[in-house]
């Protein structure tokens, strides 16, 4: 007698099938792709037909053709899990009270159970908003009487969303733009050079304070942490003293850098912060006696801006594995209906929140960058409290106040 095997998933109830859609939308990210896999491929194994929605929100407005997700073959789906972009592709569109009632008509011809929705702050905020307001309906009445329409999987390079400790594609970043650091060492110390490496990241300093630490970057200039031009001037002058040559890795914002376009969310483009550094160094460093007197007051520049290329490679094998467990997660809360839930990095294991949190804003503090350094601590977390402690009450005694 042949052993019948044990199903993947055994369930219990009356657990109907469900239709679910998947989406990306905003910038890309390395591991977009890993999290279609991993979201997809849960789907199946439990019963349930995944269907990609092309171009995010405009493919919802557009009708596009709906991406039978659940027929792609064995090789396909497991080639998902190392390349980059997203086979979906991705919009940044802003969705307005306008849209809705298309909205309305093209996922209720979808006939679709619920959404997969794959994006940064932006994107997750829309989806929290169209759950809140209940423009959306799932096609079939649910044993939990729940009636919320996504389940969010945060996305971005930048690391910035709040509610989870990390999001996928940022070690990617942080790699790629750890090469760059090391490689313009190479060059500043071969030519003598002052070298700045202008990093994406938008109005939080992640990628840089990372990348910045891990590449061996002398200075690391962070949006969350202005510096006095004089200070760093001066730190710039003890190294250039030393070596004859120092690297900068800084955050594209630094400095109040900004463009004038502006996305359809109102975030304007970041440029220029690495030119404005440098600028405003030479015109300090020229006139430092230590320098002119060994002749480095003239010392050469050269700037390297990380721009897109930090976000279009393939996912390290870091976030290939997050972003995969990130779409299985949300794969099983659609499987127990539990929609209206944002999928997230707490205490370093995986598990999920309100979608309603979902917001930008995370940023570097204090237990992370050290101004004094101008880089990361080299200590963890829990031990930086005593260092700022001591610190503060040095100031204090310095300023003839009591401890």
């Amino acid at each position: 007698m042949e052993n019948t095997p044990v199903p993947y998933y055994p369930t219990t109830g009356n657990r109907r099938s469900q239709r679910v859609g998947i989406a990306t939308s905003g910038g890309n990210a390395p591991a977009l792709n890993a999290v279609i896999h991993g979201a997809t491929q849960e789907l199946n194994l439990r019963g349930h037909e995944a269907v990609g929605i092309p171009k995010g929100w405009d493919g919802m407005i557009e009708r596009q053709r709906l991406i039978r997700l659940c027929d792609l073959s064995h090789e396909k789906l497991m080639a998902l899990v190392y390349t980059g972009g997203s086979e979906l592709r991705n919009c940044r569109t802003k969705i307005g009270y306008e849209h809705f009632p298309k909205l309305k008509r093209v996922i209720d011809g979808y006939g679709l159970d619920g959404i997969i929705m794959i994006g940064g702050d932006d994107t997750l905020g829309q989806a929290a908003r169209l759950n809140r307001q209940k423009v959306l309906q799932p096609v079939h009445e649910r044993n939990n009487r729940n009636t919320s329409m996504f389940i969010g999987v945060p996305k971005t390079i930048d690391n910035d969303v709040e509610g989870t400790e990390q999001t996928f594609g940022f070690e990617s970043a942080v790699q790629a733009v750890r090469r760059q650091v090391i490689d313009m060492k190479t060059d500043t110390r071969t030519m003598r050079r002052l070298g700045v490496i202008e990093v994406m990241g938008r109005d939080a300093g992640h990628i840089a304070l990372h990348a910045g630490y891990a590449g061996g970057a002398d200075i690391t200039l962070i949006p969350e942490f202005e510096i006095p031009a004089k200070e760093v001037a001066n730190r710039v002058a003890d190294i250039l003293l030393e070596q004859e040559y120092c690297v900068i890795c800084v955050g594209e914002a630094y400095g109040g850098a900004e463009g004038n376009e502006a996305d359809g969310f109102g975030h304007k483009n970041k440029q220029d912060a690495g030119k404005k550094l440098i600028a405003l160094l030479k015109e300090q460093l020229k006139t430092h006696p230590k320098l002119r007197k060994r002749r480095l007051h003239n010392v050469g520049t050269s700037l390297q801006v990380v721009g897109y290329d930090a976000r279009d490679g393939s996912p390290v094998a870091f976030d290939s594995i997050l972003g995969g467990q990130f779409g299985g997660l949300a794969a099983h809360l659609a499987d127990r209906e539990k929609y209206g839930r944002m999928v997230s990095l707490q205490n370093g294991e995986i598990t999920h929140i309100a979608l309603s949190r979902a917001k930008g804003g995370r940023v570097v503090t204090e237990l992370e960058y050290d101004p004094v350094t101008m880089r990361m601590w080299n200590i963890p977390k829990g031990v930086v409290p005593v260092v700022l402690r001591a610190r503060r009450k040095a100031e204090r005694a310095m300023r003839g106040h009591p401890a």
